[in-house]
Formats: structure tokens, sequence, C-alpha cells
């Protein structure tokens, strides 16, 4: 960090990284949020002059910035708690843990909640005699559509990714909940039965549960096994990069306790979930590369059927001119593969078709999507489902795996992502997420 006047500035060693700095009235001194590998954070207060450090507060749990009033009395910044919790407790997926705006005193030091709402609250700014913030709260759910439209319909409130068991009967899902400041560690995945009506018929049996992400299991077509993508980690940590986390992809029997399960890769880097070929001895996932200039890409592992564990894990051959791989998808029929890539701006996709062994690649489609979106086929091949921008909001899509012009399934009032389609064709799984973002503003005295 560099601070001072314009004749003096100088670098201050500085434990931690800033994440909110906060100017008094005077200009004599900055105050600093500072973060640490831990998780935890911490106030400090640098005078310009001296360069000296003074710590105002200590053991915060926040990843948000911080505001100073006009008159330079009260501190104003968002925290989850004003100690942070056991680390067990940030991974349990019951867990409501949001950000709330606190004020602090820095005269008495007394610490006061003052906004408190479900949703997280962050990032104040003091303005004249308004506090300033953004307040954020995602609801999701695990729905269906028929193939054919029409409207969505819940089957797990709280549930989503959800993915299909080949018998059609039961549909895993994940869940936990979006908080800033814990962001992924509590989400475990469970399942429940369905119905001919795709109705839940039952409890949410827990089939995927640990320390840090776990993401929607996948059944093999024989259901003898599921993978997933997870950041497990063998004791709890206290945030999303910690050290002690993994990202990579496990196999399990359905069945069979957590401590059975088996880590298929070594190397992964923000990871996609993994697809299983028809034969079950494969499956296909996506990972970024690390180091500088590091691309995504797709990975094919093939798996011993009888032991689960890998035989080899071989990099997707595709053209020179296709980077960028953010999802991909294994046809029914075994021997193509559908994949997106990311072009351009962020928003950008091109949907592409390439056999297994990376020749004849077909580009179908280009589109906007604003986050991971999934991508499936229907059973007998013919279509590919993704999810694209319309009018501002994600929706279902479907366009003939031959090559022609996709057509919009659905357009529901909330995003509609990660398609997956039941295994007689009938049915459409998916998440809805409903976001409320929206700048909130308190009078202060």
């Amino acid at each position: 960090m560099f601070a001072g006047r314009s004749e003096n500035m100088a670098e201050i060693q500085l434990e931690g990284d800033p994440i909110g700095l906060a100017w008094t009235p005077d200009n004599r001194f900055v105050y600093a949020m500072m973060h640490y590998d831990d998780g935890s954070a911490s106030i400090i207060r640098v005078d310009i002059d001296s360069k000296t450090i003074e710590k105002i507060r200590d053991n915060l749990d926040t990843i948000g910035g911080i505001a100073l009033s006009t008159d330079g009395r009260f501190l104003y910044m968002a925290l989850a708690a004003e100690q942070p919790p056991d680390p067990e407790v940030k991974h349990q997926p019951g867990n409501f843990h949001d950000l709330d705006i606190y004020e602090l005193d820095l005269k008495t030091g007394r610490l006061l909640r003052i906004v408190q709402d479900r949703g997280d609250d962050f990032h104040p700014i003091a303005a004249g005699e308004y506090l300033y913030w953004t307040h954020n709260d995602i609801r999701y759910s695990a729905v269906v559509v028929p193939l054919s439209g029409g409207e969505a319909k819940t089957v797990v409130e709280e549930g989503m990714m959800p993915y299909w068991h080949p018998s059609r009967g039961q549909i895993s899902f994940c869940y936990g909940g979006w908080r800033l400041v814990d962001w992924a560690l509590n989400w475990d995945a469970a399942m429940v039965d369905v119905d001919d009506k795709i109705e839940a018929v039952s409890d949410a049996t827990p089939l995927v549960v640990g320390y840090h992400e776990d993401f929607t299991p996948g059944w093999s077509a024989d259901g003898r096994w599921i993978a997933y993508h997870s950041h497990r980690s063998k004791k709890p940590v206290k945030s999303y990069s910690a050290k002690g986390s993994t990202d990579d992809i496990y196999l399990r029997r359905p069945s069979a306790p957590m401590e059975e399960e088996i880590r298929l890769t070594d190397f992964g880097w923000e990871v996609g979930n993994p697809d299983w070929s028809p034969d079950g001895r494969k499956l296909i996932f996506t990972s970024w590369e690390r180091g500088p200039g590091g691309t995504s890409g797709a990975w094919i592992v093939t798996i011993d059927p009888s032991t689960g564990k890998s035989v080899c894990i071989e990099r997707l051959k595709v053209p020179e001119g296709i980077k960028n791989i953010r999802e991909a998808a294994w046809s029914p029929i075994g021997n193509k593969i559908a994949i997106l890539v990311g072009v351009g701006g962020r928003l950008k996709r091109e949907l592409w078709i390439v056999n297994t062994d990376g020749a004849e690649a077909e580009k179908l489609h280009e589109f906007e999507s604003s986050t991971y979106g999934g991508l499936d086929w229907t059973p007998d091949a013919k279509k590919i489902l993704f999810a694209a921008l319309w009018e501002d909001h994600m929706q279902l899509f479907s366009i003939p795996s031959s090559g022609g012009k996709p057509k919009r399934i659905t357009s529901d009032y909330g995003n509609l992502m990660h398609p997956q389609v039941s295994p007689d064709g009938r049915w459409i799984a998916c998440t809805r997420m409903d976001q409320v973002k929206e700048l909130r503003r308190l009078k202060l005295r």
C-alpha cells in the first residue's frame, strides 16, 4: 500500500489484503479493512504523516468495504457477525450467514447493527446525511418444464442444478444458499423421489455431504456410480479459496459412505460438472488451466467401472481455433460431444458439436449468456438444450443437433438454467433463480 502526501509518498507494508479504504475529513488518516488468508478481517488506521498503523477492530467476519461518516465519527461496514463463527458452522447448508450493515462509534468503540434483512447488504457509502449500500437477495429452486414448452413448476424449493436418475424416479440437486461471506462453503447435495407428474413424494435425502462446495452428482447410465465436482477439504476452511480445499472430480457408489469417495483428478481449477458417456466408462468435464494465460478446456477421464479407479485422463482434442471451453455434454449416442465456448466478451457463447476424438467440429449457434447456463441432449440425440439471455433473463432453448434455428422453450419471470432432460424425453429439469439487487439508503443522524 502506498500512502502519504504528494511530497512524501511511501510504501507501507501491510499484512493481508486491503478490501476497503476510507479517508477522514481532514485527510490525516485513512481507515482500511484488511482481509487475511484465514478468512478473518480487521480495521486499521494509517497515519499519513508518521506512517504508523493502529489496529481498531480485529477478528471480523466480512468481505465487504467500509465507509466513514462525513464528521469522521462513525465507521460503517458490512459484517456477517461481530466475530467469525466456528468454521464448522460456515459449512452447514442451513446456515443463513448473510451480510448486514453495522455502525462502529470510533469514540466509544460501540458496534451496532443498523441494517438487517434477508440477503446480503454490503458496500456502504456515506454521502451527506445518507448511508447508501447494495442489497442482494438470490432465491432459487429446482423446477421442471415440459420439453414442448410451458410453465415451470417447482419440485424442490432452494434446490439447484438438478440431475435425473436413469429410472426418472429420482432427481438429485445441490442446496445450501447464496451468501457472499461463506460463498459455496455450505453447498451439499441431496435427492428426492418423484412420481409420474414429477412431483416430490419424499423428503430430501442427503447424497453428497462434507466440508466445502459439493455440486449435484450425476448417475451413470446403470445407476452404479455417481460423479460430482467438489472443493472437498479435510477440515473446515474459512473461505472459498482457502488453503486445504480442492477443486476436482470425485466418484462414489450412491449408497457408500462419504469416506469411500474416489478423487479422480488433482489439477482442477473452477471445474465444471462432469457428464457421463452412455456406456458409463467415461466422464467429460471442463477446467481452467493454471498459470499465466490459462484457458478453459475439456478433459475425458476413463474409469474402471468395476472399481471406479481412473484408468487415464486425456484432454479433448479440438481444432486450433476453439478455445475457452466452458461446458460440455456427452451425446446419448456416444460418439458426439456438445461444447459451449466462451468467445469475445464475457457474455458471448458458441455452441459446437465435435466427435469424441475432436474431429469434424461443427458450430451450431452463437448467443449471449450471463453465466454458466448448462447444456444437455434429448435422449434421441436429435436436439440440444441450452440456456441463453432473452430480454435480460436466462431462458431455455433447444436447437436441432443437425443444425437449424433455435427455439425458445420458456419465458419465465426468473432465470432458468442448467437444463437436464428426463430419460423418457418428456421433461426438462432446471434451476430457477430469482435475484433482487437494489441500491438502498438510510438517513443518518
